[in-house]
């Protein structure tokens, strides 16, 4: 009486157990890279100081809510205008993406004979005819008040009131 011996490797149960070890350490791989490449811009390194400037931020909103200020950007022919009740020679305004802060833009803004601010940054322009979630901030040139909204794109006019 002969016993038929069957390679190992024609076997369907020693490949499923190979299998399962080898698709482990695939995805840690992919895993790894992944960390690598795109690093977490959320995670803070200085949570201290980072909650000492959000307190200075709601310090500067309360600001703007005892100034009474008020703003309405559009976006008219490639040119970003700014009407407000501010009374500052010039401002700034950020646009921030909720996630990718490669992607946001800071311009100065400076205030014409009729009263409107101006500025014809095209980043400023091409973001905001971009989809997507920004925080659009306005504020004095001093950095005395703020005010803050988070908006959706693209967007041809926009009013904020500090609240």
């Amino acid at each position: 009486m002969t016993i038929a011996v069957e390679s190992w490797q024609r076997n369907p149960w020693v490949w499923l157990l190979i299998a399962i070890p080898a698709s482990s350490v695939l995805f840690g791989i992919v895993m790894v890279t992944t960390a690598i490449m795109y690093p977490d811009d959320l995670v803070a390194d200085d949570y201290y100081r980072d909650g000492m400037a959000i307190n200075e931020q709601l310090g500067r909103e309360d600001r703007a809510r005892d100034l009474n200020i008020d703003v309405t950007l559009t976006v008219e022919k490639g040119e970003v205008l700014l009407t407000t009740s501010a009374v500052d020679s010039a401002l700034m305004v950020s646009l921030r993406h909720v996630v990718d802060r490669n992607q946001d833009v800071e311009t100065r803004m400076v205030r014409r004979a009729d009263g409107t601010f101006t500025a014809t940054d095209d980043a400023l322009v091409s973001l905001m005819s971009k989809s997507g979630l920004w925080y659009l901030e306005v504020s004095g040139l001093d950095y005395e008040w703020l005010i803050r909204r988070r908006v959706k794109a693209p967007l041809t006019a926009v009013s904020m009131v500090a609240e």
